[in-house]
């Protein structure tokens, strides 16, 4: 009698395990795969989601900084050669857009440099030095510039002789630092009414 228990009860553990075999797999291979993946923690795609706007919105705006300068200064090199010898009234104005054009030019070519060259530390000491060289002689190119052409009133007529500049050259050298220095004063005093109104916050 107890052998016939014995045999019916290898008989039902064989049942059981050809029940869960399938195309060769076990019970144990069939619970390893019927696993979930682990799934990545909620904070670490939440962090993601966060830092992506901030990214893209930092490179978007590196971008357009870079392209609008450059094209500025291709414009102060464009306009200073082909007009190079078409202001008598002052023939020393079409040289400074050209000087200041190409200074920022590789002003930012160098800061892309220094940026690659970071964890350098020798080629980025010698790139912030030039950056800096490069900065003074921009800002003092465009002092000059802005001297220069606020100190004439030209006449557009080519026949009058010593007092002519040529309208595009001289419109162009007015009112581009014209609008740089508008915008440095609203950004400036847009600065200080936040930096009054924190102090006033605080205080109150």
């Amino acid at each position: 009698m107890s052998e016939q228990i014995e045999n019916a009860n290898n008989d039902l553990e064989k049942a059981i395990i050809n029940d869960n075999s399938v195309d060769g797999v076990t019970t144990e291979d069939s619970l390893i795969l019927r696993s979930p993946e682990p799934s990545r923690p909620a904070k670490h795609r939440q962090s993601i989601t966060q830092q992506l706007p901030s990214f893209v919105t930092n490179k978007i705006s590196l971008l357009v900084s870079f392209l609008l300068s450059n094209i500025l200064s291709i414009c102060c090199i464009v306009i200073g050669s082909v007009y190079i010898n078409q202001c008598p009234h002052s023939p020393k104005l079409p040289r400074i857009l050209i000087i200041n054009g190409t200074l920022n030019i590789v002003l930012l070519i160098v800061q892309k440099f220094r940026i690659f060259f970071q964890s350098k530390s020798v080629q980025n000491k010698v790139l912030y030095i030039t950056e800096t060289i490069l900065l003074i002689a921009s800002i003092f190119t465009f002092i000059i510039w802005i001297i220069f052409v606020y100190n004439i009133n030209p006449e557009y007529d080519e026949t009058i002789g010593p007092i002519y500049c040529n309208q595009t050259l001289y419109l162009f050298a007015f009112w581009l630092p014209t609008i740089i220095i508008t915008f440095a004063i609203f950004l400036l005093a847009l600065t200080c009414c936040f930096v009054y109104r924190g102090f006033k916050i605080v205080s109150n």
